[in-house]
């Protein structure tokens, strides 16, 4: 079992190296800090009809953590979506079928190196999230708890799930295209919706339909009038200056809800025995056989 792990680790340490050493994860890292700063300055904006709460850590922490599902749920597909194809491409697929390395253990390391990527893109926003409490200055309590658990219960199961489906994605034949990325953009939208509008939590990704009632409940406490709006804003239409402040002291973690968010990983594992089925071990990169004369 130990020999088993030690491979596994290996592959997905070997694999998190080349594609952190290239300059497109570089760009990645740039664009995230673009994204946190947008938030800094108002243009990414959870608003609740003409309230936004005050950036106090529970605040901050799951508008960060609701920022990153939103954009790279369906980003992060796209800047994941070659770890297969990159080996194909620089024929180590060639050796790597030659090894005795079981389809299912190739595959979990290309969706942990998949997660690595992505969480990298979550960290980097928890830091801007812990910045922006302290450079908006609203809140003097900090609270890491009530920063952090957005993120690891919100976020990173949306990063796991992602990885999972790009992953997916790559070993069937018909998605693995051009087809396939137009393909996830209808597919991210419906999945998107669908639990959001049919009131459906345990079956939303983003965790938006999870933190809208405990959010519109803090609201209605001090304005009876408030009309439930809800809505994660960007651009610069999401500006705040004229959205008056509330406070929210953060979500109520009950049992169902971290069960609901925690299921997330199962189900990325599932994704992942049902891609090393459909994996066929560079069957593309292979050299094929000549025929021996008769």
């Amino acid at each position: 079992m130990s020999t088993y792990f030690t491979i596994l680790y290996r592959l997905t340490k070997a694999d998190v190296l080349e594609r952190t050493r290239r300059y497109s994860f570089f760009v990645t890292m740039v664009a995230t800090l673009y994204v946190g700063y947008s938030a800094y300055a108002g243009n990414i904006v959870l608003r609740l009809g003409n309230y936004r709460g005050v950036y106090n850590s529970a605040w901050v922490g799951m508008l960060m953590a609701l920022s990153v599902v939103t954009i790279y749920t369906i980003a992060g597909f796209y800047i994941v979506k070659n770890a297969v194809e990159r080996d194909e491409l620089t024929r180590v697929g060639q050796i790597l079928a030659a090894t005795r390395i079981s389809n299912f253990t190739y595959i979990l390391s290309k969706l942990f190196s998949n997660a690595f990527i992505l969480m990298s893109i979550t960290g980097i926003m928890f830091v801007a999230g812990f910045a922006m409490q302290l450079g908006k200055s609203e809140s003097g309590a900090f609270n890491l708890p009530a920063l952090l658990l957005p993120f690891l219960l919100i976020a990173l199961p949306a990063m796991f799930l992602t990885a999972g489906i790009a992953l997916l994605f790559e070993n069937i034949s018909w998605l693995r295209g051009g087809f396939g990325n137009v393909f996830f953009i209808f597919f991210w939208a419906t999945s998107i919706a669908l639990p959001i509008e049919n009131d459906m939590p345990a079956f939303d990704l983003t965790g938006l339909s999870l933190v809208r009632p405990q959010m519109q409940e803090a609201v209605r406490s001090k304005d009876p009038n408030y009309k439930d709006s809800f809505g994660l804003n960007i651009g610069p239409e999401g500006q705040t200056k004229d959205l008056k402040p509330v406070v929210w002291n953060g979500m109520q973690w009950t049992p169902w809800i971290i069960f609901t968010r925690l299921s997330w990983f199962a189900w990325t594992l599932l994704l992942a025995v049902i891609s090393s089925l459909l994996f066929r071990r560079f069957d593309r990169a292979l050299p094929k056989k000549k025929l021996s004369p008769a």
